[in-house]
């Protein structure tokens, strides 16, 4: 296995490996990411939380909208929606209920908790945000042990001006990939940038 060698530090030909995924990797292991172990938690406390949310409420209220049309379409594939602001942190988690309560447990995936590369490595709102691009993520990929079970699909979030201000990520079990979840990504992140 390719992630294998590389956390091992050993030479090895990694040009099957997106270089954008490689460079995560090598980020990850800059950040001392543990592959092998939970993920670190940076999580905000209640007050930074409140503000968090009341702060981004626009993008929030705008993303919901869309997000609640699409939902119904792709709950019974188990999927679940991630929005973040531009440095990472959940702003919101759409999910089935039954969905959400098997991921209660994992303090990574709170509204507040940051999803930043620097803390649980290669992932979807992480690395797009990192890279400023629409990416998919299937399994392996990822750097940290915990998420090589996912697939996730994400793209950033650009403000009127251009700027990016935060990113929105479709995550499921990797089993479970779709080829048009990017798609329905870059679709539902154009919606949003166009409203807002």
């Amino acid at each position: 296995m390719i992630f294998q060698h590389f956390v091992r530090n050993e030479p090895y030909d990694y040009s099957f490996i997106r270089p954008e995924i490689y460079d995560s990797w090598v980020r990850s292991r800059q950040f001392e990411i543990e592959y092998n172990s939970p993920v670190k938690i940076k999580k905000l406390d209640e007050k930074e939380r409140k503000k968090l949310v009341q702060e981004n409420a626009v993008l929030i209220e705008t993303a919901r909208k869309h997000l609640n049309k699409i939902y119904d379409v792709i709950k019974p594939t188990g999927y679940y929606i991630f929005i973040s602001d531009d440095r990472g942190y959940l702003l919101d988690i759409i999910s089935d209920k039954d969905l959400l309560s098997q991921y209660e447990y994992d303090p990574s995936l709170v509204v507040g908790a940051s999803r930043n590369e620097r803390y649980v490595g290669t992932n979807a709102i992480g690395t797009c945000l990192q890279e400023k691009k629409p990416m998919v993520f299937w399994g392996e990929e990822h750097y940290n042990l915990v998420h090589k079970k996912y697939t996730c699909s994400g793209a950033p979030i650009h403000g009127a001006d251009g700027e990016i201000i935060g990113a929105m990520s479709l995550t499921g079990r990797k089993e479970d990939y779709q080829e048009h979840t990017l798609g329905i990504v870059i679709s539902i992140v154009d919606a949003i940038e166009a409203e807002l």
